[in-house]
């Protein structure tokens, strides 16, 4: 049996709505480097298909509820697929 990751089985209890999810607004946050390895399977849920297709094959729609945070000090390790995808604020220190 495939067991989800992390990632796939926070989107699918908000999908799923087990709990009333759905009522509300979530945001997944990933805090760290961006790996490669990882960031291209996420190319999907970032452009406009927002669909995430699990090795399995299952595909999960992200539902307008749910919006995605990168917190990451460089996207040295991000593809070019994915910086072109994201919405990128800058932080220039404390003022």
């Amino acid at each position: 049996a495939d067991v989800d990751g992390i990632f796939t089985h926070i989107l699918r209890t908000i999908i799923e709505s087990e709990r009333g999810e759905r009522d509300q607004r979530h945001w997944i946050v990933f805090d760290g480097d961006v790996d490669p390895e990882w960031a291209e399977n996420l190319n999907s849920v970032l452009d406009d298909n927002k669909m995430l297709t699990i090795p399995n094959g299952e595909r999960l729609a992200l539902t307008p509820n749910i919006r995605i945070i990168f917190e990451t000090p460089t996207l040295k390790y991000a593809t070019q697929a994915m910086a072109a995808r994201l919405r990128l604020p800058r932080h220039t220190g404390d003022r």
